[in-house]
């Protein structure tokens, strides 16, 4: 009677080992299809390898519900697979790559969303990191102005010239937050003309700054366009970006510097911070244009 107990549970144990489990799922990227073995490999979401085989009776899915076979599958493509163990295999029941192609593509979309927005908020601190920048550079200068006709326009570089009511050819920079008005209405650099007589509100900005020894700037151009200064420095405040010379005339100017002044003291690279009262300077000077305003409107003003 024993004997015969034990032969019921044997059979129970074969058959119960021989019989497939339930089906289970995993998801992940396929990495490797052999097709002529009817099997692929696939990386899970936690980087682990499954050997998964396929047989006659595995359902593979698609874009758009299409029926497909095991070597449409693409390494790299996300799938959900349906599978059971058999005979110590994973045998897939069945593959569904929509579904995954799916959820990839909401992922990507919603990586791309966060860069999105990560270059936006670059974009607005870049902005604001600008903005007080030009406020350090505008903080303390009187705004001054210009009336005349448009020589020449150069949108690419953002520059402009016009010759004022004494003859006087003056070259303009137009600032990151410049503002154009034709007519009263927002327009950009590229829609003045020539000929048109425009009124600028500008501050001055040096460019360049040579103290000490050697201080002639290498452009001696630059003198003929009336763009040198040369004095003595009366006041340095590198917290407020600004400088103050009394020139060959003993009239005195404040200067606005930006981010992309150079500085040399003896001829060698320097900061702001290193000019003293009392140095002799050559600079450079630039006219940064704030507002342009061209139109009826302008001629009301």
């Amino acid at each position: 009677m024993n004997r015969f107990y034990t032969y019921l549970v044997a059979v129970a144990l074969v058959v119960l080992v021989a019989s497939p489990l339930l089906a289970v799922n995993v998801v992940g990227t396929v990495k490797t299809v052999n097709a002529d073995q009817n099997q692929f490999v696939l990386t899970d979401q936690n980087g682990r390898d499954w050997t998964i085989q396929v047989n006659q009776n595995t359902q593979i899915l698609t874009n758009n519900n299409n029926q497909a076979r095991l070597s449409d599958l693409r390494a790299g493509q996300s799938v959900n697979v349906n599978y059971e163990l058999q005979n110590n295999q994973l045998v897939a029941q069945g593959i569904n790559a929509q579904q995954a192609q799916q959820r990839g593509q909401q992922g990507q979309q919603t990586a791309q969303a966060q860069q999105g927005q990560q270059q936006q908020q670059a974009q607005q601190q870049q902005g604001q990191q600008a903005a007080q920048q030009e406020g350090r550079e505008g903080r303390g200068q009187q705004a001054q102005h210009a009336r005349g006709k448009i020589e020449k326009i150069n949108a690419d570089q953002h520059q402009f010239t016009l010759k004022d009511q004494n003859g006087r050819e003056l070259t303009f920079q137009c600032g990151r937050d410049a503002r154009v008005e034709v007519n009263g209405k927002e327009a950009k650099l590229g829609d003045l003309q020539q000929g048109q007589e425009v009124t600028v509100t500008y501050r001055q900005v040096l460019t360049d700054i040579r103290a000490g020894e050697k201080n002639e700037p290498a452009d001696n151009a630059q003198q003929e366009k009336g763009r040198m200064v040369r004095g003595q420095i009366q006041q340095v405040e590198a917290a407020q970006n600004q400088i103050r010379l009394r020139d060959q005339n003993g009239k005195e100017h404040t200067f606005q510097i930006s981010r992309d002044t150079q500085v040399q003291v003896n001829g060698r690279n320097a900061t702001l911070a290193d000019l003293q009262q009392g140095q002799q300077v050559t600079a450079t000077r630039q006219m940064v244009a704030n507002q342009i305003r061209t139109g009826e409107q302008n001629q009301n003003r």
